[in-house]
Parts: C-alpha cells; sequence; structure tokens
C-alpha cells in the first residue's frame, strides 16, 4: 500500500514538473538581422565580378566549366 501511494506521489509531482514546463510562454519570433535573407528589409544581393570564364553571351558547349572569382 505505501509503495502505491509512493508512486502516486511521484507520477503526480512529475506530472505538475512537467506540466509547468509546457506552460511556459511562447518564445518570441526571431528578429531577422541577416543581410542574405531575401525576406529581410535590410537585405543586400550578394556583388560578384567574373574574372576569368566565358564571355558574356558565349555558348558553352561542354559539360564543364570553371569561373573564378
Amino acid at each position: 500500500m505505501a509503495r502505491s501511494i509512493h508512486r502516486i506521489t511521484l507520477l503526480t509531482t512529475l506530472a505538475l514538473v512537467l506540466g509547468s514546463f509546457g506552460c511556459s510562454e511562447m518564445p518570441s519570433e526571431p528578429e531577422f538581422d541577416n543581410p542574405i535573407i531575401p525576406d529581410d528589409p535590410t537585405f543586400e544581393p550578394p556583388q560578384t565580378t567574373i574574372t576569368s570564364g566565358p564571355a558574356e553571351g558565349e555558348k558553352v558547349d561542354d559539360h564543364t566549366v570553371t569561373f573564378t572569382w
């Protein structure tokens, strides 16, 4: 009998502790401060300059092309 009361007390305590964590305040929405995320109002497109590779408008018939920047 004492063992079942101990088990009930333990389960009740465990349920209350877990329940209190489950009822905690929801986290706020993340703030976007990364300029790489396109939906961020401070988004800046990456600046890239290709220094070597096919010329602009040139057709490439090979299956591999190497670009350097």
